[in-house]
């Protein structure tokens, strides 16, 4: 477990995908992951995050990182939170966690044959006490995409930056305050008196 760092990278700990042609097999031990719109394809990462955010600090951002193997539409992915719910050599389309509407991202470019880093929403994207799971998908309409797996090699990593808590809670009472004292300033500007405007005496009558 991190100590002094500053962040971790965890490799998964499981990978797979539900096929909708293929809706009772599993493919745990798949080289790939398929991940497509809606119910289609439906590709799941898990990762063990129990106990990683060290004492004091908390997580300031959160990374997860995918080898795409093969994508023709490549500016669709997208990642949701998940269930932790299910296991490699059981999940299958009939049998897999109900969608999640959680974002945990959003969409990026995916090209083929490259390692994507896709930013994640720290807040309700992970699980401290427990497995973190995200469910991948292909966002535009009936293109698939291959994500690599444990299998290929090309394990997914998940990496989570850390703060320390308390002087990340200061700086963000800080900041309030500043707006706080901004926006009374400005207020009072809007809402103080105008001068009244003084006429200028008439000009005296030249004498005749």
């Amino acid at each position: 477990l991190p100590t002094s760092s500053s962040s971790v990278t965890l490799p998964a700990i499981a990978a797979t995908y539900a096929s909708f042609v293929e809706t009772s097999t599993t493919h745990g031990d798949w080289p790939r992951a398929f991940a497509m719109q809606g119910n289609e394809n439906r590709a799941y990462v898990k990762f063990d995050t129990r106990g990683v955010v060290p004492a004091g600090q908390r997580v300031a951002s959160m990374s997860l990182r995918v080898f795409v193997i093969d994508n023709l539409q490549p500016k669709g992915l997208r990642v949701y939170a998940a269930p932790s719910n299910w296991q490699e050599d059981t999940l299958t389309m009939t049998a897999c966690p109900p969608h999640w509407d959680a974002l945990a991202s959003r969409p990026v470019t995916a090209m083929a044959g490259q390692w994507v880093d896709v930013p994640l929403t720290p807040d309700g994207a992970y699980d401290p006490n427990g497995p973190s799971s995200f469910e991948i998908r292909n966002e535009i309409q009936h293109s698939s995409m291959a994500l690599a797996t444990r299998e290929a090699g090309k394990a997914p990593q998940l990496t989570m930056t850390f703060e320390d808590a308390a002087l990340a809670t200061q700086s963000a009472q800080v900041a309030a305050a500043g707006s706080t004292l901004l926006a009374t300033a400005a207020s009072s500007i809007q809402t103080s008196p105008q001068p009244t405007a003084i006429a200028a005496p008439a000009p005296s009558a030249a004498p005749q």
